[in-house]
């Protein structure tokens, strides 16, 4: 891509049903997001809590992100299934040449999924806290993300190794 116009937001949302013995709190969120080298800010709107906050790529850019949970089960304050992900403008979201580049890079990696919205694309990856699965867990997933906006970012903006 020959330019990207404005930040980086990567949101957090839950998405599956949450138990009362599974999933994790604000407080869970918040600490494992921090032990991760995010820095998190708890806020929220009509639609809920969320976080925003920012995290460095393994290639030293800067990230901003928003965590949203969803479904959570309010008697127990928990949640159970997170979506991060990163918007970036560009104008070419929608041409051929870039839908071209998000079908390449959803058919070569595992973790994460490219997106065009009207004039941005992005990535999301999806994280499952459920069960017995706990805080560990969800902090050795989410430091994966930063290493996952990076190969987005190779592969929107041409600089995927061949």
């Amino acid at each position: 891509m020959k330019a990207w116009i404005g930040g980086l937001a990567v949101a957090l949302a839950v998405a599956s049903p949450a138990h009362a013995d599974g999933g994790l709190t604000d407080d869970q969120v918040t600490g494992a997001l921090e032990n991760q080298g995010f820095e998190p800010e708890l806020a929220s709107e009509d639609a809920g809590s969320f976080w925003t906050g920012q995290f460095t790529t393994s290639g030293g850019m800067e990230v901003s992100f928003v965590v949203r949970p969803y479904n959570c089960v309010s008697e127990t304050g928990r949640c159970s299934t997170f979506n991060l992900f990163a918007n970036f403008n560009a104008d070419e979201a929608s041409s051929s040449d870039m839908r071209d580049k998000l079908n390449h890079y959803n058919d070569t990696y595992m973790l994460g999924r490219g997106f065009a919205l009207s004039n941005a694309v992005g990535v999301d990856y999806v994280v499952i806290v459920d069960g017995d699965l706990g805080t560990a867990f969800f902090e050795r997933r989410i430091a994966e993300f930063p290493d996952i906006v990076a190969d987005f970012l190779k592969v929107v903006n041409d600089e995927e190794d061949e």
